[in-house]
């Protein structure tokens, strides 16, 4: 019987090893990274991004570049109520409203809405229920209630649409540390601040703040709660100075550099199905309780190092980051389990 070999050369083979290296590097990477190419966002720092269907919001130090659909809008001084002299703190999308807020290095400047025709600015005194000016954060829950965060004293929530009505709540613990994030939990909102952590249980009607519970440091594991969402197992997660800190069975957890996390401190967090996206002034960082050996640790795909400010789409199908020198979109090509 006749024996047949198949021989292959040099060119031959470092073909095939290339063809294997790139079919391997598509089913290892589930994304892909797009940088967005607006004149007005690209190699600026993005201060805050928001995302509601198919509307975004990129905000600058003291400008709002507003994607709906395909309709392209620019706010700033000159169309709008934002200052010139004032950062933009942060921007929200809800029900289709766009709303944002600014600071200065002394003052507040209020709350913004867009409703997609005007401009409306409430503050105090004028507007009844707005604790004070100077608003850092606002969080959308899953019931479209928005909050907003003061850097001191608590926070304010809009409780009615038509007309806009807004009512606060004072929190003691705001009185001498710093608000830094926030985050509703069914029916908690948590806090996070420069020393612990605060919960409010809306559920609970008091006038002597027993629906408040706060775990100040060494309690909560870390000082400073820079960042906090819900995972796929609803665990209220912080980013912080150290690792990840993880509210479970009544007790404090962290996961530190040992548990795969090493771009610190983390300052953005966003949930998508299993996987935590982790941003931070090192870059952006994909991690997974059950798989901390399969870490991804993404850096020179983004416009910039320092991951300034993230969040995802309602589909959980896009990552939106916003970076020191520009924003980019993450297209993630398997659906969150």
């Amino acid at each position: 019987m006749m024996k047949f070999k198949t021989y292959m050369n040099k060119q031959q083979i470092f073909f095939c090893i290339l063809a294997i290296f790139f079919v391997s590097t598509a089913f290892a990477e589930s994304y892909q990274i797009k940088q967005v190419d607006h004149p007005l966002i690209k190699d600026r720092r993005i201060y805050a991004v928001a995302s509601e269907k198919d509307r975004t919001a990129w905000a600058t130090r003291c400008r709002i570049v507003y994607f709906s659909g395909d309709d392209i809008k620019v706010f700033d001084s000159e169309n709008s109520p934002l200052l010139n002299s004032a950062s933009i703190s942060d921007v929200a999308i809800c029900e289709g409203k766009l709303w944002a807020t600014q600071i200065d290095s002394t003052n507040g400047h209020g709350i913004f809405c867009y409703d997609n025709k005007s401009w409306s600015t409430f503050k105090k005194p004028e507007q009844e229920g707005v604790l004070n000016n100077r608003i850092l954060k606002i969080h959308v829950d899953e019931d479209d209630v928005i909050w907003f965060g003061h850097e001191f004293y608590g926070v304010t929530r809009m409780v009615e649409n038509v007309p806009i009505i807004f009512k606060n709540q004072k929190v003691l613990h705001f009185f001498k540390n710093r608000l830094l994030s926030l985050h509703m939990q069914l029916t908690h909102l948590w806090m996070g601040s420069s020393n612990g952590i605060v919960r409010f249980r809306s559920e609970i009607q008091s006038k002597y703040h027993l629906n408040i519970d706060v775990w100040e440091y060494p309690e909560f594991p870390a000082r400073a709660a820079y960042c906090l969402t819900t995972d796929a197992n609803n665990r209220l997660t912080a980013g912080t100075g150290s690792g990840i800190a993880v509210f479970e069975d009544n007790q404090w957890k962290l996961f530190k550099k040992d548990s795969g996390i090493i771009a610190l401190p983390i300052t953005q967090i966003e949930s998508i199905g299993n996987d935590l996206w982790l941003g931070s002034p090192a870059g952006l960082q994909k991690w997974n309780y059950a798989e901390t050996d399969k870490v991804t640790f993404i850096s020179d795909k983004l416009p910039g190092q320092e991951v300034t400010s993230l969040c995802s789409d309602d589909n959980k199908t896009r990552l939106f980051v916003g970076c020191d020198k520009g924003g980019a979109i993450v297209e993630l090509r398997d659906s969150p389990e």
